[in-house]
């Protein structure tokens, strides 16, 4: 009966990918026959659209282990979807399925971003063969959801972080296509390691879990390698495979102490060779799974509880911030032959690319350089007033209390500098420089905090959100910006004879003031002058350019 059941994809000969009523209806259909599969929603998209998840697993049993496969971020890359039904009809008819889904519970995001997906058309994806029809990169705010995981804009991905809550995923698939240039490979995969996944973790998942892949993409005759990813424009620049941010789905699961194993299909091969790979290394991975489940679940608590004693107990340092190193290693990669030819269209030479097969020797850059590092405090203060944040926190499942600050001393960062970018990034504008300088500080002030203890699990994730160096963090996203914006200002008329009194009543900050006077472009401008002594007057608001989350 489940045999019967063929997927959307291949009644079109493996040329169309489901759309979102087809795959709606086949996991509807195969459910009436199948007790161990259900169709549920998870949440709404940002036009409304309920966001379905697919579970696979005996509901008899509680104990089990969660593998969580997502599909169609990015719905003009939407072979996930396809392979996953596949899939999932092929482990029901299994002879070994129930003894399978009485150790494992699979759960199956068709599409994350449903609303990018019935915004299908042919032109979509200028950049990749097939299918006839694709979505849309984006959702309906045209935001790309693989770069919201720990600002949580979008309304898909608030509701993934309360599916995560819930469902506390063993491990995560996540399904791509990519695209940037042509090469051999049919597909490429990647999987966190140092300093963003744990050493134990990292370990391995890159001394068995890949090496097993390998070997099962191997055997089923696709060539692959490790995610392409160029060091520069152009290959002979080098390649760079290093740690991924938590702004990325499998760097956040990282830093929620899970393996994430990101998928990437070439986008220049076929639409059925990119569903038949994709579909070859999720089998695989429920293969590799099923037989190392307890070997997972193991390392993910050792890797929590070194955490916790390292960052906890230790307080020692973690990075939140890394660029390449300078280091690189020579490595063969699978290219195809290509020749240059000047255009009348670009008027540069651009390129042609051959079926030629080509060898060469590229640079990769496997190592990272750290550029910044953090140790969590005990709390995390933030104003109660700040209800956006709080709900964010509550969507990463941290908990707060409330604590009075009078008469504590407390850890504080004041903003010296700053600069915005000049276009905006997932529809923020993100700081692009600054300077903040930490300062301790009795704190006088009434008002009501919420305290975030950092002995929580993935406490991480508090640290890269709230502390102001951390790239991914709320405040570089920009969603303390007011405190940049100064409300009250001092009319020259008003304030200048009280700037007068100032200069003759306090030595030092005259001697500051001469001192200034020196730099010509102070020298010159009147209202910076007359502001130097705003700011050093009770009249100026001592919140701003305070960052407003505190650290005890």
């Amino acid at each position: 009966m489940v045999k019967n059941h063929v997927t959307p994809c291949e009644k079109s000969g493996l040329k169309k990918t489901a759309s979102y009523n087809e795959t709606i209806t086949y996991y509807k259909n195969l459910c009436k026959h199948n007790p161990s599969l259900t169709l549920s929603y998870f949440g709404k998209s940002e036009s409304g659209v309920r966001l379905p998840v697919v579970t696979l697993t005996d509901s008899s049993v509680n104990e089990k282990f969660v593998v969580l496969i997502q599909n169609c971020i990015h719905p003009g890359e939407p072979e996930g979807n396809d392979a996953t039904m596949m899939l999932v009809r092929e482990l029901l008819a299994s002879e070994n399925s129930s003894e399978l889904l009485r150790r494992l519970k699979i759960v199956i995001i068709p599409i994350l971003n449903v609303d990018g997906h019935k915004r299908t058309g042919k032109y979509n994806r200028i950049n990749q063969k097939g299918p006839l029809f694709q979505g849309w990169r984006t959702n309906a705010r045209n935001l790309n959801l693989n770069r919201d995981y720990l600002k949580a804009d979008s309304e898909e991905i608030k509701s993934f972080l309360k599916l995560i809550t819930q469902l506390k995923p063993d491990i995560f698939v996540d399904n791509h296509t990519t695209n940037g240039l042509d090469y051999q490979y049919h597909i490429t995969y990647s999987i966190e390691k140092e300093p963003v996944l744990s050493e134990v973790l990292s370990g391995f998942a890159h001394q068995s879990f890949l090496p097993y892949i390998q070997q099962r993409l191997t055997a089923a005759g696709f060539k692959h390698t490790h995610y392409i990813e160029l060091a520069g424009r152009e290959l002979e620049d080098g390649l760079q495979r290093i740690a991924g941010m938590p702004r990325f789905s499998t760097g956040y699961m990282a830093i929620r102490n899970r393996i994430g194993l990101l998928v990437e299909t070439h986008s220049l091969k076929p639409f059925d060779n990119r569903v038949a790979s994709t579909l070859e290394i999720n089998r695989a991975v429920i293969d590799f799974i099923s037989e190392n489940s307890h070997v997972i679940k193991k390392l993910n608590t050792l890797s929590e509880q070194k955490e916790e004693e390292k960052l906890i107990n230790k307080k020692e340092e973690f990075a939140v911030d890394w660029i390449p190193s300078e280091q690189s290693v020579a490595e063969s990669f699978a290219s195809v032959m290509h020749t240059s030819a000047l255009s009348d269209i670009t008027g540069s030479e651009v390129k042609r690319y051959t079926a030629q097969p080509a060898e060469v020797m590229v640079p990769v850059y496997k190592e990272e350089k750290i550029i910044s590092e953090i140790r969590l405090p005990e709390y995390y203060l933030i104003p109660a007033a700040f209800r956006e944040i709080h709900f964010l926190l509550k969507l990463h499942g941290f908990v707060a209390k409330k604590m009075p600050l009078k008469n504590r001393v407390i850890t504080r960062f004041r903003i010296t500098s700053y600069a915005f970018e000049t276009k905006p990034y997932e529809g923020r504008f993100r700081l692009s420089d600054f300077t903040c300088l930490p300062e301790e500080k009795q704190w006088y002030e009434q008002g009501e905090y919420l305290a975030y203890s950092t002995k929580q699990n993935n406490p991480r994730i508090l640290g890269f959100l709230l502390d102001p160096r951390s790239p991914d963090s709320l405040f570089q996203w920009g969603f303390f910006n007011g405190i940049f914006e100064r409300k009250e200002y001092a009319e020259d008329f008003v304030f200048e004879p009280i700037a007068k009194k100032m200069l003759k009543q306090n030595p030092l900050l005259r001697e500051e003031f001469l001192q200034l006077l020196e730099i010509e472009e102070f020298r010159n401008n009147p209202s910076e002058r007359l502001d130097f002594f705003y700011k050093n007057s009770p009249y100026f608001d001592k919140r701003e350019g305070i960052y407003p989350v505190f650290f005890l």
